[in-house]
């Protein structure tokens, strides 16, 4: 049997980890193994908020170990906001229940503003309510501007007696009815005009805060996203965590930090559904034959297989990217919304694979799959939704493919404190550099791997010869052009990322060849799509014809091995507790 890349409960050792957090990691796998598949399909079906996981995480300071940084809490010395176990911890969340698991980001995000704040007062305050167990929010978001933090309309007024009050209203914030919210705010004079950017911490238990709206949004049954209004809330130097353009820069360092979990969560989601819609097939007969004898149900187990760990090792390798910024080094400004969007659709299109194989099956409810065809669906069109993520990403296409710098090679890096992510520098993201990705592509000899390097060159040459204005490219009117564009440019450092994890990870090379042909087919699809429905002009439809006409490299053999070593063993490697105790009848 061939290593098995994927996390998998009942095989999980925290390999790389320390003692203590492994113990918390296997404590919440055995809460969660305990709830069992049944109560959490009757948490979502009676949207039962997900208390038990709440009092659980309480219980074993799981939070309060995740993240506290570095000189807080209990243990200050030792502790340490780590993105490594940060991002496991996400992903074993997910494989579970998404709304365990949105509790916990939420909360990273809720304390993004905190932690990179100069007020003490409230950093300690903020350690101490990790060890009571409470959780977080991230007040951004308004039902009229949506994520649109220009058109903020929370306000703070300052009264003649010297006091603060807070009025306005947040509209789909996670954890409203109970986290402590780090809330985004402006100053506002007695004449109306607006002031300073703030961060205000809210507490749904002042008699101010009224937590007025539950949204029961479908793939959140068993989390808590609302709708919170601060009427005269008191405020003053205590609970105003940040005054002034540091407070508009923490807004968004703190996405670039929390949100890039967005696309860790599908790897979950995907990686469940995968065990159990492969031991559902395997043990299903139809026609005298197992159903996973049918060739083109095995092409879909293969391609799920192969799709969920390349997101696996991309998101494994883009944090150490996080974990290595600097001032002089921002390249993770690329990678966060690549995981956004790119690893969340490939989420996607790993689970409707095997969705394909399951068919009606998985519109049963009592199965996992039931649950994970919705729900992931969810990350790429939330949080910003894959095409604002891909406006984003359009920003790195020059310094990627032509501004290169000489980094010293990056190492996969263990355990640590990352507090410098709180201490991030701003500027344009087009003046990120990159080291040439063409010697990590280009290193590799694999027959897919290079015909897809192949393409990535021509896709080079297209903005070489034919360039795009950087304006231009992000311009509203113009992001339909941009579209499959730069869905094209995503792959590239996708790619990269995965092929540098790959050696770090020992990982075979059939696995990443075979993986590779499906990156091939998706780069070839983006160019059909972009000859078939843009003006693009003799010279650029000649290179994306050279896109199409490359072609995979097919190897049966390698392809029967894959099957026979590697996902052929895992039809009982994982069944979840009461999976099979358990009738739609309920």
């Amino acid at each position: 049997m061939a290593k098995n890349f994927l996390f998998n409960p009942s095989t999980y050792t925290g390999e790389g980890l320390d003692a203590k957090t492994v113990e918390v990691m296997k404590s919440t796998i055995a809460r969660l193994e305990h709830h069992g598949l049944r109560e959490m399909k009757m948490d979502d079906v009676n949207n039962r908020y997900a208390e038990y996981f709440v009092k659980h995480e309480k219980d074993i300071g799981a939070f309060a170990l995740m993240l506290t940084p570095k000189g807080y809490g209990k243990d200050p010395e030792n502790a340490m906001f780590d993105l490594r176990r940060i991002t496991e911890y996400n992903e074993m969340l997910s494989f579970y229940n998404l709304a365990c698991r949105y509790i916990f980001q939420v909360s990273i995000l809720g304390l993004g503003p905190i932690w990179m704040s100069d007020n003490e007062y409230i950093k300690n305050k903020a350690a101490q309510d990790l060890i009571d167990g409470r959780v977080f929010g991230f007040g951004c978001s308004e039902k009229e501007h949506g994520a649109d933090l220009y058109a903020n309309e929370m306000c703070i007024t300052e009264l003649p007696d010297g006091k603060m009050r807070t009025d306005g209203e947040k509209y789909y914030i996670g954890n409203s009815d109970r986290g402590l919210i780090s809330t985004f705010a402006r100053f506002k004079d007695k004449d109306g005009n607006w002031g300073d950017w703030a961060w205000v911490q809210a507490d749904p238990k002042d008699i101010h805060y009224n937590d007025r709206k539950h949204i029961n949004a479908s793939y959140l049954h068993t989390g808590y996203v609302g709708e919170y209004l601060l009427v005269d809330y008191p405020t003053d130097e205590k609970n105003l965590i940040t005054r002034g353009q540091k407070a508009w820069d923490d807004a968004l360092a703190t996405v670039n930090i929390g949100k890039f979990q967005v696309g860790v969560s599908p790897i979950g989601v995907a990686t469940h559904a995968f065990y159990e819609c492969l031991h559902h097939s395997y043990n299903r007969w139809l026609y005298g034959h197992r159903v996973t004898d049918m060739p083109h149900v095995r092409k879909m187990f293969v391609e799920a297989y192969l799709r969920t760990v390349g997101m696996r090792l991309f998101a494994f390798r883009a944090i150490d990217y996080f974990k290595s910024s600097s001032a002089t080094d921002r390249r993770y400004l690329l990678f966060n919304p690549v995981s956004k969007m790119k690893a969340a659709l490939e989420g996607v299109t790993a689970v409707y694979q095997l969705f394909d194989a399951v068919t009606a099956r998985g519109f049963e409810s009592e199965t996992y799959m039931e649950q994970a065809t919705r729900d992931i669906q969810s990350s790429p069109r939330l949080e910003g939704t894959a095409h604002v993520n891909l406006a984003l990403i359009l920003k790195f296409i020059d310094g990627y493919f032509f501004h290169h710098e000489d980094y010293p090679e990056l190492p996969k890096l263990g355990q640590s404190d990352d507090s410098c992510v709180f201490h991030q520098s701003y500027g344009k993201m087009s003046d990120v550099t990159f080291a040439d990705y063409r010697k990590v592509l280009n290193a590799c000899e694999l027959p897919n791997v290079k015909a897809f390097a192949k393409q990535v060159e021509a896709l080079r040459t297209l903005f070489e010869k034919y360039p795009i204005p950087p304006k231009e490219r992000t311009n509203r009117q113009n992001m339909d052009y941009m579209l499959n564009l730069g869905h094209m440019f995503t792959m590239a450092p996708y790619a990269q990322l995965i092929l540098e994890a790959a050696k770090l990870y020992d990982i075979e090379d059939e696995i990443i060849n075979q993986m590779f042909s499906f990156y091939v087919t998706d780069m070839a699809t983006y160019a059909t799509k972009q000859l078939s429905s843009q003006e693009n002009g003799e010279g650029r439809d000649a290179l994306l014809l050279e896109i199409i006409n490359t072609k995979p490299v097919h190897d049966k053999a390698e392809y029967d091995r894959i099957w026979d070593e590697t996902i052929l063993p895992l039809t009982d490697a994982y069944i979840i507790n009461d999976a099979t105790r358990y009738s739609t009848n309920w």
